[in-house]
């Protein structure tokens, strides 16, 4: 009873907050309609993005295109003054294009809580320089694709693989590979655990990877899955110091209501969506599938009379957790995406124990490049051997016509209000049909 009193208060709380930080939101575009003349005041906590053929500037829900040169900095005050071009329903908020806008810079001094806010922007803008620096430096050394697969799994940068080898990932279901998440966090976690065992005492080490893991979320960009996975990882380094167990469940659901009350539009975030139901997924439902396969092996050994297992544990144990992700993400990506790949389950089979090795080998490569770059280039090599098996793979079964399934829900494609209730009660018959298995085992047991 103490336990679900506390459940709801925590729910209502966030519930309460997150409802006064929408509602702040929601009055900035109150009333406005297509062709409206706007007028906005900010404080401008991210420089403007050049997108080819203009400069782009987010503000909450609102998209500020212009045109001409950006001297725009981190931290200036300015008034945007333009119309809007269209509009567009989300889940919860409409987004507004702002088109031809006047700028204007106004002098006014910050106050203590703007700098509380500019700082960690303009920290954070500085990895872009280092991001870019980094990925020139990888695409000396290795070719293409290899080394943009390279900085997708190490920085998650996916802008510079080719548009063909692009496709191939996604259509194997391996795009995932290119997005730095949790499975890159437990492996820098992993090493400097494993590196500072013997000479550093637990608490040390535990600092040092909570440091480096958030080293690492930065060095990502801080999207949304590397963003969600730190906290989780956070909470399991808390649970170590504090000594008390680590709870899983309520990392994740910690870890997203967090990150909503600091950006309430994060519910229109595909990546978001993706990256917690996959973890719910795989915190869900994989014990329960691998128990599954396992029992149809076994039955399959049994019927054909033979000794040993089909499968090895771990192979079942990918292959559980593959399901897993892909069952959980089975309506954003069909609703996003419109379109679910069939080969997932075998090219994350094939793949996803390389992907280890390319982390800490291409880690290697790169601080080994800055010292001795003619060294670096002897250790390319190395690196290239587990890219090169892995771009065999996606570009393998990638391009099977039938790799990937069309999914015929154009009318209500896209995150939305509509979309979104249909998602939701995807997951509520999916945990009606999980209380249902359970309830059949207990009555088996």
């Amino acid at each position: 009873m103490q336990k679900k009193k506390t459940i709801s208060l925590l729910l209502i709380l966030f519930v309460t907050i997150y409802w006064l930080r929408s509602v702040r939101i929601l009055s900035l575009s109150q009333g406005l309609q297509e062709e409206s003349k706007v007028r906005l005041r900010l404080r401008l906590l991210n420089k403007p993005e050049f997108n080819g053929s203009k400069y782009v500037l987010q503000y909450y829900n609102f998209r500020i295109d212009f045109d001409g040169k950006s001297d725009l900095q981190i931290g200036d005050n300015i008034e945007v003054i333009g119309t809007l071009s269209e509009r567009v329903t989300g889940v919860v908020f409409p987004r507004y294009t702002v088109i031809h806008p006047t700028i204007y810079v106004i002098s006014e001094k910050m106050s203590f809580f703007d700098l509380l806010k500019v700082y960690p922007k303009i920290l954070t803008s500085k990895i872009v320089g280092v991001r870019g620096y980094l990925l020139q430096k990888i695409g000396v050394l290795l070719p293409e694709p290899q080394a943009s697969l390279l900085a997708g799994i190490l920085l998650g940068i996916k802008s510079s693989l080719p548009a063909r080898f692009y496709e191939a990932l996604i259509s194997s279901g391996t795009v995932h590979i290119v997005v730095a998440s949790g499975f890159n966090l437990s492996v820098v976690a992993g090493m400097v655990v494993g590196l500072g065992e013997k000479k550093l005492n637990k608490g040390l080490r535990t600092l040092l990877s909570l440091g480096a893991v958030w080293f690492y979320a930065w060095l990502a960009g801080f999207e949304a899955p590397i963003v969600r996975a730190a906290i989780m990882v956070s909470f399991v380094f808390g649970a170590k110091i504090l000594g008390r167990d680590y709870l899983p469940d309520w990392a994740l659901l910690c870890s997203g209501a967090v990150m909503l009350l600091a950006e309430p539009l994060l519910i229109e975030s595909v990546s978001f969506w993706l990256s917690f139901a996959a973890t719910g997924g795989i915190l869900w439902l994989a014990s329960d599938l691998e128990r599954m396969l396992k029992r149809a092996m076994e039955r399959r050994v049994k019927d054909e009379d033979k000794d040993g297992k089909l499968l090895p544990e771990g192979v079942l144990g990918v292959l559980s957790t593959t399901l897993a992700a892909q069952i959980a993400t089975l309506p954003i990506v069909a609703l996003v995406f419109e379109r679910v790949s069939v080969v997932a389950p075998l090219a994350n089979l094939m793949i996803l124990w390389l992907i280890p090795p390319i982390m800490v080998l291409g880690g290697i490569l790169l601080l080994v490049s800055l010292v001795l770059p003619t060294l670096g280039s002897a250790i390319a090599g190395v690196v290239w051997l587990p890219l090169t098996l892995v771009v065999k793979v996606v570009g393998l079964l990638g391009s099977w016509k039938w790799a990937s399934l069309k999914v015929g829900v154009s009318s209500v494609a896209g995150l939305n209000k509509f979309s979104a209730l249909i998602i939701l009660g995807y997951y509520v018959i999916l945990w009606k049909l999980m209380q249902k298995a359970k309830m059949k085992r207990k009555v088996r047991l």
